[in-house]
């Protein structure tokens, strides 16, 4: 069997996206080979053709064509069944949807299980969620809640909001219901603010264990560090620090002589660091 992933999965990478006029009623919006969405303007309504995969993905294409009417979005057309196509639909919030009954037939028996794909798409998907720094923040909820924790998470998040309108708010209760945990200051601190944290590094050999000591010099954060531990014998090993404290101490065992411990350079968190 392939180990190859599925399209949607394997497809993370954040695109650039265009909309262009083709005519002086119809726009393209497009993203680098992404499946497109076709915007015709009749004289008192507007229909979409095709609709991107979410209904999260599906706001950047109406804010491009609040650009250019205030015209309401009446029509959705869908052209054939792929979910990168159709399961946007419900976000435009139609009067009608035109599509062929085969097309109805497939939406029925794979939609849910193809949405479900969709959710691994982090930069696309949640852009509308996390705007930007969706990936990166979205990578360090995982290294702070866990594996298990995060996807359980993202199951909730999608069975609680699939089809509908979502906001930060949504995936925040979502996370926090699997997690256990209140996660207001991760997502105030990581959304709501246009600001950095600022951590001081220094570790310290303490018999066969090194205790790596984080502080924060300025707001409080919650955000993961991986320090990477040097040995002698060129061996290196990556520890992850969940920083959720003014000062964080964590004691590792060691393995050998160690040589030297340095934040990760493979792995930086969004932060200043300053070493003593």
């Amino acid at each position: 069997m392939s180990d190859k992933a599925f399209a949607s999965q394997a497809d993370l990478v954040e695109k650039t996206v265009s909309f262009d006029k083709l005519s002086d009623r119809a726009y393209a919006y497009t993203a680098e080979g992404d499946p497109n969405t076709g915007v015709v303007i009749g004289d008192d309504a507007v229909m979409v053709i095709d609709t991107q995969a979410t209904p999260v993905m599906a706001q950047d294409v109406i804010r491009r064509i609040r650009e250019v009417t205030a015209k309401p979005i009446r029509y959705v057309t869908l052209t054939h069944y792929h979910a990168v196509r159709v399961l946007g639909a419900s976000g435009y919030k139609p009067e009608h949807i035109i599509a062929s009954r085969d097309t109805f037939d497939l939406i029925v028996e794979r939609g849910e299980q193809d949405m479900k794909s969709e959710i691994e798409r982090f930069p696309r998907l949640f852009r509308a969620v996390v705007y930007n720094k969706s990936a990166i923040v979205l990578h360090m909820l995982r290294q702070l809640v866990g594996d298990e924790a995060f996807f359980a998470g993202l199951r909730r998040f999608y069975q609680d909001s699939r089809f509908q309108n979502v906001a930060a708010v949504d995936f925040q209760v979502a996370m926090e219901r699997e997690t256990g945990r209140p996660l207001d200051r991760f997502f105030n601190r990581w959304i709501d603010s246009a600001t950095l944290p600022r951590v001081r590094f220094s570790y310290r050999v303490d018999g066969s264990d090194v205790v790596l000591r984080l502080e924060q010099l300025g707001d409080l954060f919650d955000l993961p560090v991986t320090v990477t531990l040097q040995y002698a014998d060129r061996e290196t090993a990556d520890v992850v620090v969940p920083v959720t404290d003014r000062v964080v101490e964590l004691r590792v065992p060691l393995r050998g002589a160690l040589r030297a411990a340095d934040i990760s350079r493979d792995d930086p968190p969004l932060a200043e660091v300053v070493r003593n």
